[in-house]
Parts: structure tokens; sequence; C-alpha cells
């Protein structure tokens, strides 16, 4: 009986590879001029807030894209109650920014994986750095609040995604990321 499920699962799986490799994509349907909007969650110590990212993608290989990024994200930091001397002060919130930005690339594994043009599958990484900013308590305890910000935060990571294509123009794409992880939409340009 086990034999038979495993023949009937591996000429079932033949059979669709087959019809899926006759669909494969042209060799002139490489990737790249490719503009990505999306929303996101995620980045350093799993800060709260959406951040939103656009990228664009420019095709380098048949396979290979360089893609310039760009993002904005805000969240809110709360610090805790405490005492000084005898002295009692609330905890308190502020609101602090991050504006992530490089470059992305990303290898393409369509060829390799024989999907047919509705489907990408791709994975890459990210080199950059974060501007970042906002306001916070002085820490002087008089509740005075100053500007900071700056550029830190190397921003490295690793992503894996897909996209979807509704139509030559129009895609909905997923990106699983060790940074910002995003769900947007991808116009052709």
């Amino acid at each position: 009986m086990l034999k038979r499920i495993l023949y009937t699962f591996l000429l079932v799986s033949a059979v669709a590879f087959g019809s899926q490799a006759q669909s494969r994509k042209s060799s002139s349907s490489k990737p790249g001029n490719m503009l990505n909007l999306g929303v996101g969650v995620g980045f350093r110590g799993g800060l709260s807030g959406v951040p939103v990212m656009a990228s664009y993608e420019i095709g380098v290989a048949p396979s290979f894209v360089l893609a310039p990024f760009v993002g904005f994200g805000t969240y809110r930091v709360r610090h805790g109650d405490y005492w000084v001397g005898n002295t009692y002060f609330e905890g308190h919130y502020h609101r602090r920014f991050y504006v992530p930005l490089g470059v992305r690339g990303q290898y393409y594994f369509d060829d390799l994986l024989g999907l047919n043009d509705k489907f990408d599958v791709y994975g890459g990484g990210a080199l950059g750095l974060t501007i970042w900013g906002g306001s916070d308590l002085d820490h002087d305890y008089d509740n005075d609040y100053y500007d900071d910000g700056g550029i830190s935060w190397l921003y490295l990571n690793a992503m894996i995604g897909a996209r979807y294509h509704f139509n030559n123009k129009l895609s909905a794409y997923v990106d699983l990321s060790t940074g910002i992880s995003t769900i947007g939409l991808s116009f052709k340009m």
C-alpha cells in the first residue's frame, strides 16, 4: 500500500513538474525595472510601528537585481516610573523615527525552480545605514525634552521573498527579512 502511494505521488509530481516546465519564463523575461512599495513590520529589537518601504529593482544579470531602497518608520518608547531621592517621576512616552536606506541584492530562483510567469521567488541581502531621530528627556529629571538623532545602525539583513504577478504591470510581494519584513505591490516600469 505504501509503495502505491509513493508511486502515485511520484507520478503526479512528474506530471505537475513537466507541465510547469512547459510554461517556464522565457529567457528574455529577466527581473528588473520594478518599483516596490510596501508596509512592514519589525526592525531593531522588535520596535513597534508600521514602516513604509520603497525600492527600485535594476536588472544587472539575467537572474540578479540591485535595488536601491528607502524607508520610514516611527515608534513610541516608554520610560518607566522612577524615584530620585524623595521625588517620584511618572513614566513617559516619546516618539522616535528611523529612515533605513541602502541597496538590496536579490537573486531570482525562478529558472532553477522552473516557475511559470505568474510567480517569482528570490533571496538576497541588504546593506545600508539608518538615519534616526526624535525627542527624549534630558535625564536631569526636570522633564525637559531635547531633540536628538544621527546616523547609525549599520543596516544589514537577509531576506527571502515571493511575488505574484496579476498582469505584466502589477504584482503583489512578500519579503521575510531579518530587518523589516514587508508586504506590498510592485509596478513594472
